[in-house]
């Protein structure tokens, strides 16, 4: 067993005190470093977390990550809309990803070009893949353009494929011409 006590891998971040010592007073016990709780998915909690660096999910509304230690609000500082979308494109639950490229193709902001053929290359759901596909090509960047002629024919996802030959289709239809940002 791996017993909560002076030195435990928590205490490495300052953030963590609070947390160790509420486990400590609940003498919690935890058979390893992987079955941490805070790695767990808060099961029967109304909301959850999540650090939006390690994706860690978490049941309290806390300062610092449980398990990596960041602090949230000092992370999200100083960074505009987009950028928190970007971030939540990594975000574990499968919906999420879907509405920040949604959001990012409302914005038509071009910094998030990279980051959703990012997506598209490490994603293996077809759903995800697919609205970043449309929203890559709502963008119209020459380097999207060029993304999308690739995997019209080689990702390994027939939907995949089918949005970015559809999206081209749409794209050579509209010509050069780019819908504005909101």
């Amino acid at each position: 067993m791996f017993i909560l006590s002076s030195g435990s891998w928590w205490e490495a971040y300052p953030c963590q005190r609070s947390l160790y010592d509420e486990a400590k007073r609940r003498s919690l016990t935890y058979e390893a470093f992987d079955t941490c709780p805070f790695r767990k998915p808060c099961e029967g909690r109304a909301m959850r977390y999540y650090c939006p660096k390690c994706w860690c999910d978490f049941g309290d509304d806390v300062t610092c990550c449980p398990y990596c230690g960041t602090n949230i609000a000092e992370f999200l500082q100083g960074k505009d809309y987009a950028e928190k979308l970007i971030i939540a494109l990594g975000h574990p639950e499968p919906e999420t990803p879907i509405r920040a490229a949604w959001a990012l193709g409302e914005l038509g902001d071009e910094r998030a070009v990279e980051p959703l053929i990012s997506l598209i290359e490490r994603t293996q759901d077809v759903y995800t893949a697919s609205a970043a596909v449309k929203v890559l090509a709502r963008l119209g960047t020459a380097q999207a353009r060029r993304f999308l002629r690739g995997i019209a024919s080689t990702h390994p996802a027939a939907m995949v494929r089918d949005t970015a030959t559809q999206a081209l289709v749409n794209l050579a239809g509209r010509g050069k011409t780019r819908r504005k940002p909101i």
